[in-house]
Formats: structure tokens, sequence, C-alpha cells
């Protein structure tokens, strides 16, 4: 079984981290890093999914979202990829957001925080925690 190394939760400048894309990339390639995945803060910005290369190496940057409700509890946060809508607005019922990412047929990870607090929630689609195919599941628009 081929071993990678993915990053799933980072966040640039355009919401609450300290890096840009590209800065960000190099840090993954630095670490040695195969696949970085962006999430920031209730934000989907399209068109940046990319490889990014130095020395040889190769990193596969992918964008995701990160869903929280700014007036709801701290810690409740969503992390979506392989989507393409924008759910930020739907951040206040996070079951809604489950929802259209199942209808959508993207990828979600739930915070243990976010479990623990919302007993009530169903997830029915692909949940990240239990994903075994990493490089299928995550590189879901290039080929590797």
């Amino acid at each position: 079984m081929e071993e990678i190394l993915v990053n799933i939760h980072n966040h640039t400048n355009v919401s609450d981290g300290s890096g840009s894309y590209h800065e960000i990339a190099q840090a993954g390639l630095n670490e040695n890093l195969d696949v970085i995945v962006i999430t920031d803060h209730n934000i989907y910005i399209q068109g940046k999914d990319t490889y990014f290369y130095r020395d040889g190496r190769r990193l596969l940057m992918l964008i995701g979202e990160e869903i929280h409700n700014p007036q709801g509890e701290p810690g409740n946060h969503l992390l979506v990829m392989n989507h393409s809508n924008e759910y930020a607005n739907l951040s206040n019922r996070m079951q809604s957001v489950i929802d259209a990412v199942n209808r959508d047929q993207g990828i979600y990870h739930l915070g243990s925080s976010i479990r623990e607090k919302n007993s009530n929630l169903k997830p029915e689609c692909l949940f990240l925690a239990s994903m075994v195919s990493a490089r299928d599941s995550l590189a879901w628009k290039y080929s590797t």
C-alpha cells in the first residue's frame, strides 16, 4: 500500500491564516507533504486547485472550506471538501450542511467537538475519518 502525507486543515490570509496559497504550499513542500487542503473559514474559492513543484517534489493543493456558525458555540467546525457549492449560508444548521454535501457527493470531516455536542447529526456521506482510499478520494480533481 502506498502511503501519502495529507494535511486537511489549513487557513490562508483569505480568512484567519497568515500565509498565501503559495507560502502554504512551500511550507508543505518543506514538510514533505503530498497533499494539502486549504479550508478557509466560511469561504470557498474555486479555481485554486493545483500542483506545486520544487526540487523534484510535487505537492497537490486542493481547496475546501471550513463551515462554522459565527454566532454559534465555538468549536463547531465542519471541514468540507470535493464540493462545488458555497455552504456558509447554511452554517447555523449543520445538518443542512451535511445534507447538502451529501447531495453534492462531497467529503466532510466532523471534528470531535461537533460530534460530541451534536449527537443528533446524521452523517450519511463520505466521512473523512473512515476514508480508506485517501489518494482516490482526496485527489478528486486530478489524476496522480
